[in-house]
């Protein structure tokens, strides 16, 4: 049952870090519980028994559900022991945000295609696998195309610094090559460039990216969420960040000799 799972996930699923959870939730769970008779106690107690930040149990949760969800729907179970089981409150935190300056920084003193890179997060907000699959074919004008979660696609105008950098790239095929072989560089490799040259991670660019374009438009929050390319505007309040600027104005305002 779990390796025709396995293969239900490869076949439907196009993000790799997904495929590696949903492996890694179900062998673990699998290690721990007969999965064909495990009880929503039981497997509550699993999740719980690891400690395990309140995320990582309900990123396991998640993956757990989607495997019993999947062997209802296909015949191997009668139940799913999931359906009830409640997600853990998870506490707030401000996500990072990369700085102009550090930005600004950064893209003095590294290579073409590593700056390329840095303003596809930092001004068109892709995430790092998005930047690693960006193909010659994706760009029309000033437009980018791109694909992001879940096949859903959303374009974004790219600034005239970015487009005389992406003219320096590969004329045919993908923009960030891979190094032995035909296809493009790995999220992963991406990422570890990114992390080298700017000192944070590709998602703090990302989270630049949604703040700027949020203030920019008159705090639009919908606007935001089309160009994060999220499918709810809860998500995209996460990417959104208040600035020191923004709570200066709220303290002038709330001054009493105002």
């Amino acid at each position: 049952m779990i390796t025709e799972y396995k293969n239900h996930v490869r076949s439907q699923t196009r993000s790799a870090a997904t495929v590696r959870a949903r492996d890694h939730y179900i062998d673990k769970l699998a290690a721990a519980l007969d999965v064909a008779t495990a009880t929503a106690p039981q497997i509550e107690t699993w999740l719980h028994s690891h400690g395990w930040a309140p995320t990582s149990i309900n990123s396991a949760l998640a993956s757990v559900r989607h495997f019993y969800r999947w062997a209802v729907r296909y015949g191997y179970l009668d139940t799913d022991p999931t359906l009830y089981m409640p997600r853990v409150r998870e506490p707030r935190k401000m996500g990072r945000i990369a700085s102009d300056q550090t930005i600004a920084r950064a893209v003095m003193r590294v290579p073409v295609d590593t700056r390329a890179m840095i303003l596809l997060g930092a001004e068109c907000g892709l995430r790092r696998s998005e930047i690693a699959k960006v193909h010659r074919n994706d760009i029309e004008g000033e437009w980018l195309y791109i694909i992001g979660k879940g096949g859903h696609q959303r374009i974004a105008a790219m600034s005239p610094e970015l487009l005389e950098l992406l003219e320096l790239l590969p004329a045919r095929g993908f923009l960030f090559p891979a190094k032995d072989g035909p296809g493009h560089l790995s999220g992963d490799a991406v990422y570890r460039r990114i992390r080298r040259a700017v000192g944070v991670n590709t998602h703090s660019l990302r989270h630049r990216a949604g703040t700027a374009v949020f203030e920019g438009t008159g705090n639009n929050l919908r606007v935001a969420q089309e160009f994060l390319g999220h499918a709810t505007s809860a998500t995209t309040s996460k990417y959104v960040h208040t600035t020191r600027a923004d709570l200066k104005r709220a303290a002038m305002a709330a001054r009493l000799a105002a």
